[in-house]
């Protein structure tokens, strides 16, 4: 018998709704680097739901590379990974809505795996509004009221990928006073600085760039990125 994962966490009636979109899409979802969801409960009208999905052993992306560092070339195979699970979801007409490194999991055969569908949407269609929390990785025009997108996606994996090879949150510099200083940097269109070390992350560091070009018509398609 496999290990599964129990994602619990209570809700509003307003909710309910939202709920039953998200297990109609992330249930219908199978592919390598996504996490599959296996059942859902809803204990209506308590205000209490639950997930019940794939569990990754080796935790988050940014848990598996931070204590023992593997090899640069295993980080960016893991994250390509990760790019083929986004394009995976675009290909459906599905947008992620919430990509940073905390949900992007590793698979006990150490796959990365895209998780936490809560903010995830159809195009055409309305997420959950963004929380505080995500800002680091949200792309600057949806902090300016615009609906998340495919191109909002590649943002955030964008800037995963800048978390996942400097070890780090992107923007922790700039976000210590209540994030004003993490709008001025949007506004001033400069994104983190690329990774110190040599190797294939300064090659891939235009790749990066492109990724997380402040107007979201500049930023490459996520087939272009996993190509």
């Amino acid at each position: 018998m496999s290990d599964v994962a129990v994602k619990l966490f209570i809700a509003d009636a307003s909710y309910h709704a939202v709920f039953e979109d998200e297990v109609r899409l992330w249930h219908q979802l199978r592919h390598p680097n996504v996490i599959k969801m296996y059942g859902a409960c809803d204990a209506t009208p308590l205000p209490l739901q639950c997930f019940i999905c794939e569990y990754a052993s080796n935790g988050s992306l940014l848990e598996y590379v931070t204590p023992t560092p593997p090899v640069e070339q295993r980080v960016w195979s893991l994250l390509h990974q990760a790019a083929l699970g986004l394009e995976y979801l675009h290909e459906r007409g599905i947008v992620h809505g919430d990509l940073r490194c905390s949900n992007i999991l590793i698979g006990s055969e150490g796959l990365s795996k895209l998780a936490n569908f809560t903010r995830s949407a159809k195009v055409g269609q309305t997420a959950i509004s963004s929380r505080v929390g995500s800002m680091r990785w949200q792309a600057p025009e949806i902090s300016d009221g615009k609906t998340l997108s495919f191109a909002s996606d590649v943002y955030s994996l964008g800037m995963c990928i800048l978390e996942a090879v400097a070890r780090a949150m992107p923007w922790k510099y700039r976000c210590a006073d209540r994030y004003v200083n993490y709008f001025r940097a949007l506004k001033s269109s400069t994104i983190p600085g690329g990774p110190k070390n040599s190797g294939s992350a300064h090659t891939n560091w235009e790749l990066v760039q492109q990724m997380s070009a402040f107007d979201p018509e500049e930023r490459l398609k996520i087939s272009t990125v996993v190509d």
